[in-house]
C-alpha cells in the first residue's frame, strides 16, 4: 500500500499567540454554563432568560455518544438557557429569578400546573405567568 507523507508538525508563527487570557465575549459564555442538574423525576422543565418554560418528559430526552449535545429548549437569538430543573413528581418546581425593579423573586409552581406549559423537547414553549428573568430552578 502507498500512504501519504506524514503531515509536518505544526509550529505556530512567532509574532502569534495561542496561549491567552480569554475575551470578556468567552468570559461571559464560560460563565453562563449550567451546572449538572440531579434527575429526580420523570420530567424535565427547562428556563430561557427571557422568560419562557418548556416542560418535557424525561423519556423525550435523547442519549448522544461521543460527547455530542442535545437540543434542550429552542431559543430565540438574543436568548439563553438560563436553568434547567428534573424535580420530584409530587413537588412543586421553584423558579428564582428578577422581577420587576431588579428585585430577586421567586415563582412556585404546582405538579398539577406544570401541564399547561407542556409541550416536546426542543421547542420554545410558553411564558411564564409573572414577568420574570429566571436565574434558577429546582
Amino acid at each position: 500500500l502507498d500512504r501519504p507523507a506524514p503531515l509536518p508538525a505544526f509550529e505556530p508563527h512567532p509574532d502569534e499567540e495561542f496561549a491567552h487570557e480569554p475575551d470578556a465575549d468567552a468570559r461571559s459564555r464560560i460563565a453562563s454554563l449550567l451546572s449538572p442538574t440531579p434527575v429526580k423525576g420523570d420530567w424535565i422543565a427547562a428556563l430561557s432568560d427571557n422568560g419562557r418554560i418548556l416542560v418535557f418528559p424525561t423519556s423525550e430526552m435523547k442519549v448522544q455518544s461521543g460527547g455530542r449535545g442535545v437540543i434542550v429548549m429552542a431559543l430565540d437569538t438574543d436568548a439563553q438557557l438560563a436553568a434547567v430543573a428534573v424535580p420530584d413528581n409530587a413537588a412543586n418546581l421553584v423558579i428564582q429569578g428578577i422581577g420587576r425593579g431588579s428585585r430577586a423573586t421567586e415563582l412556585s409552581i404546582k405538579p398539577n400546573q406544570l401541564e399547561l406549559w407542556r409541550h416536546r423537547r426542543a421547542r420554545k414553549g410558553v411564558p411564564l405567568p409573572q414577568k420574570i428573568k429566571p436565574t434558577d430552578a429546582a
